[in-house]
């Protein structure tokens, strides 16, 4: 769709001013929020809730940005199926180790993206 431009305008990034858990004021989640040195790690299932304070009187447009991150864990399990042969044909012929693999995973795929989905930072199940 085309739309016209009436003015421009700078937006105001706002920061939340509180982190409510379980409906409780956390200023420790609300400083880790706020502190590009340090990361608010999230379990699966966890929820919170950002309070922010509109600066503008009547409506306004919110546009939401935020950056993430994915960390990968190892599990002590993975580890016993490590082989260094293998590993060392990932580094140096990565093409044939990848045509190597493909058909392997290929046949258990579906259930290994089940498995990724169903797994959960933070915990250990032995």
């Amino acid at each position: 769709a085309l739309g016209t431009i009436e003015k421009e305008v700078e937006p105001i990034v706002l920061q939340p001013k509180m982190v409510l858990d379980n409906e409780i004021n956390n200023i420790e989640l609300l400083n880790a929020l706020k502190d590009e040195e340090r990361m608010l790690v999230n379990n699966p299932g966890a929820s919170y809730t950002l309070v922010y304070e509109n600066p503008e009187k009547g409506p306004v447009s919110i546009f939401l940005r935020s950056q993430g991150y994915y960390t990968e864990w190892m599990r002590e399990d993975w580890l016993k199926e490590e082989d260094p042969e293998m590993v060392e044909l990932i580094v140096m012929k990565p093409r044939q180790w990848l045509k190597l693999m493909a058909p392997g995973y290929k046949a258990v795929e579906a259930e290994m993206e089940s498995l990724f989905w169903a797994s959960k930072f933070g915990s250990h199940e032995n």
